[in-house]
């Protein structure tokens, strides 16, 4: 559990360092000042976050050399479903990602939830074209309505 701590602290420190990197580039209307910087949000959140994975990092408590000794666990989990899940999650997030620009929002958002619950879950496919028909529905109108964010 300990290497787990620290692999994931590490990473999480090296995603966050990158948001707040991110953040602070976006362009500040001189007209609002600081308050108005569109990236206070995301460098808060990613400044929490940093605060916590790096809490992570001391409190595992681990050397270098632990890690570099248990270079077994990629053996381990080349023959497990794991992997092959997160590589299957991995590729329908590029695909969505590469076709967001390209199709309507609602209908790909539907599609990526439907086809990603199907493939991983495989019962009752009416039961989650109408889960991933709602689905879309509660995001896009929690995010236009209420938030009021337009959707790509």
């Amino acid at each position: 559990m300990n290497k787990a701590d620290f692999i994931t602290g590490v990473i999480l420190c090296i995603l966050s360092t990158l948001f707040i990197i991110g953040a602070l580039r976006m362009p500040i209307d001189p007209a609002f000042g600081i308050y108005g910087h569109p990236g206070l949000s995301p460098i808060f959140f990613a400044s929490i976050l940093f605060i916590f994975s790096f809490y992570l990092i001391l409190r595992s408590k681990i050397s270098l050399k632990d890690i570099k000794k248990d270079l077994t666990f990629w053996k381990r989990l080349r023959g497990r479903n794991d992997l092959k899940n997160l590589l299957i999650t991995l590729f329908f997030i590029i695909i969505y990602i590469f076709l967001l620009r390209k199709l309507p929002f609602f209908i790909l958002t539907f599609f990526f939830i439907f086809i990603f619950s199907y493939t991983f879950y495989k019962k009752r496919p009416l039961l989650l074209f109408i889960i991933s028909l709602l689905s879309t529905l509660v995001i896009v109108t929690i995010f236009s309505k209420i938030f009021l964010i337009p959707m790509p």
